[in-house]
């Protein structure tokens, strides 16, 4: 149940983050006005966090619990570059990705087994 809270709490955050780039303020009172309009995201977002490493670090250890998260927060956040912002991957950038997502999953597997 716990990984069902960190998609959301990484989904939100990528929302979030979508938000202010598309509304493309450079003054703080529209930084201000845009904060308060994710406000009762961010709630859900913060909760969500909360949750994960809450119940999670009783079963898996806090470090990979966060490997868990950046994961996932890789994989999403390139879905979201290529299919919202229309931006293709560079090679150095799937490359990278990859040696590091296999970097995360074979550290995350050794500690399981």
């Amino acid at each position: 149940m716990y990984f069902f809270a960190i998609v959301i709490a990484v989904i939100l955050t990528s929302i979030i983050n979508v938000i202010f780039i598309k509304y493309n303020v450079a003054n703080m009172t529209d930084i201000l006005k845009i904060t308060a309009m994710v406000l009762p995201l961010t709630f859900i977002q913060s909760a969500s966090f909360a949750y994960y490493y809450n119940l999670g670090s009783k079963d898996i250890k806090f470090g990979i619990l966060v490997l868990m998260a950046m994961s996932i927060t890789i994989i999403l956040n390139f879905l979201i570059q290529f299919l919202y912002f229309k931006q293709s991957l560079t090679l150095y950038e799937l490359i990278s990705s990859l040696i590091i997502l296999l970097g995360i999953s074979v550290y995350i597997y050794g500690k399981f087994n």
